[in-house]
């Protein structure tokens, strides 16, 4: 069966809305707050609404919750006040949180149980709004039907991907490099005379300051002959 945790996000007589109570797993990592940004208001008459959340440490959950009107029932004093010091009602949201898939609608016992512990959280939270600290909720066995699914991997997951992926490419680029003939590679010299070609000289140009054109003499020598 899936585990829940109540939580409750309330505003008091002088405080401005905040989170009151959270999962042990948000108050341990002092992320409570994504509750008191995530939850939107509504009216005490709306349906439940069920919203996934995802604190700023990656952790992911889901949360359904509704709105309740504060009684003084609810405060066990018939003479406390149920307004603000701006004369509004006092109101909250409460609810369940829970880590495994999804759900559809919540069941109504769900919500009960989560009521019954924000209502005890919500005194405490009157008490002393200024030095309230968020409390942790208890977990309780969910009768909501929660359909478990496959999770994207992660940021971790995904991390770990890309090193091994760059640790296949660098390994395929040094087999390649050690494979295959490096252009500046010399034949190794010959040094058997009985099978070594003899050497050839190399070939020598004559420079052309050398080259003396002879022009033909006549018969009278001075210059080419005349018929």
């Amino acid at each position: 069966m899936t585990a829940g945790w109540p939580v409750l996000v309330a505003a008091g007589r002088r405080r401005d809305y905040s989170t009151v109570l959270a999962p042990g797993f948000l108050v341990a990592a002092r992320t409570y707050g994504v509750l008191a940004d995530s939850l939107r208001m509504l009216g005490p008459d709306d349906p439940p609404r069920v919203i996934p959340v995802a604190a700023v440490d990656g952790v992911r959950f889901h949360v359904a919750y509704a709105a309740h009107d504060v009684t003084a029932e609810d405060l066990h004093s018939p003479d406390a006040p149920i307004r603000d010091e701006h004369g509004r009602p006092l109101r909250f949201l409460y609810g369940f949180a829970w880590r495994e898939g999804e759900a559809g609608e919540p069941v109504g016992a769900d919500l009960e149980a989560a009521l019954g512990e924000a209502v005890r959280a919500y005194r405490h939270f009157l008490a002393d709004e200024e030095g309230f600290t968020v409390l942790a909720s208890r977990q309780f066995p969910l009768r909501t039907p929660v359909r478990v699914v496959a999770s994207a991997a992660g940021p971790a997951s995904r991390g770990r991907a890309v090193v091994a992926a760059a640790g296949a490419l660098i390994a395929m680029i040094t087999l390649l490099v050690l494979l295959l003939p490096h252009g500046g590679d010399k034949a190794p010299a010959c040094t058997d005379p009985a099978v070594c070609p003899p050497p050839t000289a190399p070939s020598r140009s004559i420079p052309s300051v050398y080259v003396t054109q002879v022009t033909p003499r006549g018969p009278t020598g001075i210059g080419p002959g005349r018929l």
